[in-house]
């Protein structure tokens, strides 16, 4: 297991630069904004190893999500799809206003997908102008998700992890058992966890350990994952 960042503590001065760089209304449905720290390097790390090719970076639209001008930086083609508007304007990137459950992008087009801090909040109504519930709306995503995928490509993907629930219209938190359903089709490649223990510390942790986190009681576990498509 690769350890990125095995302990760390954030000083108040990098709370306010990770707030800068986040969408702060999204981190605070699901891991704390120095999370992204760690999903951003996570990606970057993986993709800058790789040949260059088409990257598509799905719920892009967190405010100041700096990945997709990145990935486009070191020589990927980027492309960004979301339900809300994303204005980035930068040499390599498209961005698609589209919903992934039901997306047009065309069969085997992307060499990498991305899903950093989203799945958790596909299929929940009440925000985002999404008005009624779909169960399987991260099913659904996952699934278009294969379909646009290259057969041999990779899936990069960050959820909130511990024990399992819904927590009202802004998230679930996934447990052992409902990843395996959602990634049925899928075959883990790498995997880490994270926890934040109420002491404000971020650890890389067996996924025993995550299981353990009830995110609620001011713990907070994340989970990172590349997967590859099974045949």
């Amino acid at each position: 297991m690769i350890k990125l960042f095995p302990k760390f503590k954030l000083s108040p001065s990098l709370v306010r630069f990770a707030y800068r760089l986040v969408d702060l209304e999204a981190s605070g449905e699901t891991a704390s904004p120095d999370a992204r720290i760690f999903e951003y390097s996570f990606v970057i790390g993986k993709l800058n190893s790789m040949k260059k090719g088409r990257v598509l970076d799905v719920g892009c639209s967190a405010r100041q999500n700096f990945l997709p001008a990145s990935l486009a930086s070191i020589g990927w083609e980027v492309y960004g799809i979301d339900v809300r508007e994303f204005k980035l304007r930068f040499p390599n990137f498209h961005f698609v206003l589209e919903d992934i459950t039901n997306t047009h992008c065309p069969d085997n087009f992307f060499d990498v997908v991305c899903a950093l801090s989203t799945l958790e909040h596909i299929g929940l109504g009440g925000r985002w102008g999404i008005t009624s519930d779909d169960p399987d709306g991260d099913i659904k995503a996952v699934a278009q998700i294969k379909r646009i995928l290259r057969p041999n490509g990779t899936f990069l993907v960050t959820v909130p992890y511990g024990r399992r629930r819904i927590v009202g219209s802004l998230h679930k938190v996934y447990d052992k058992f409902w990843l395996s359903q959602l990634f049925l089709n899928w075959k883990i490649k790498e995997e880490i966890y994270y926890v934040r223990n109420h002491e404000g510390y971020w650890e890389a942790v067996p996924e025993e350990t995550a299981a353990l986190v009830d995110n609620k009681s001011g713990e907070e576990s994340i989970a990172l994952l590349e997967l590859v498509p099974l045949k």
